[in-house]
């Protein structure tokens, strides 16, 4: 449960940028458990939930996409696209931010899970339309100017955390 002092029955949505937080727990050693993210912030009713995928090997992601899609999560994919110059690229930004804005008339909080600072002018634009909003991010991934943007920020903490084991089964 949240510690902070939201009110119960606020109407949240939770917008999960999954190749950022998989970048960051790669790099750590670990993996979410969406499960224990989603229990994190129940205590509001929770209007959409939805995780933006990148996908890179759909065969081999497919496990992880149905896992989180069981859970409740509404899940949006975009193929990663990879450029002459050899740059491979598939940002969410836009379309989390068009969701989050849509969203944002009905809703009272907004939780952008991500550590990504281009979502300050969302989170500005949110406040401004009397949403509240936060991050929900790893202590060590969250930009400065986002983390002073919203609201409310929540570590991402070992509760909601799994070891790896090797190699990655599936992402994120």
């Amino acid at each position: 449960m949240m510690s902070h002092g939201f009110r119960c029955n606020q109407r949240a949505a939770i917008l999960v940028d999954s190749a950022n937080v998989f970048m960051t727990s790669l790099a750590m050693g670990v993996k979410i458990d969406h499960a224990k993210l989603l229990e994190r912030l129940d205590d509001r009713e929770i209007v959409r939930s939805i995780l933006y995928h990148v996908e890179i090997d759909p065969e081999r992601e497919e496990g992880f996409l149905r896992r989180v899609q069981s859970l409740g999560f509404e899940v949006k994919c975009k193929p990663i696209r990879t450029y002459p110059d050899g740059k491979a690229k598939a940002d969410m930004d836009v379309d989390i931010t068009v969701d989050a804005i849509a969203l944002s008339e009905k809703c009272d909080v907004i939780t952008l899970v991500t550590g990504d600072g281009d979502y300050v002018p969302l989170v500005l634009y949110l406040k401004a339309m009397g949403v509240k909003t936060e991050a929900m991010a790893f202590e060590r991934n969250i930009s400065h100017r986002l983390r002073m943007a919203v609201d409310e920020f929540i570590p991402i903490t070992t509760d909601i955390l799994q070891p790896t084991q090797g190699v990655m089964v599936d992402r994120p």
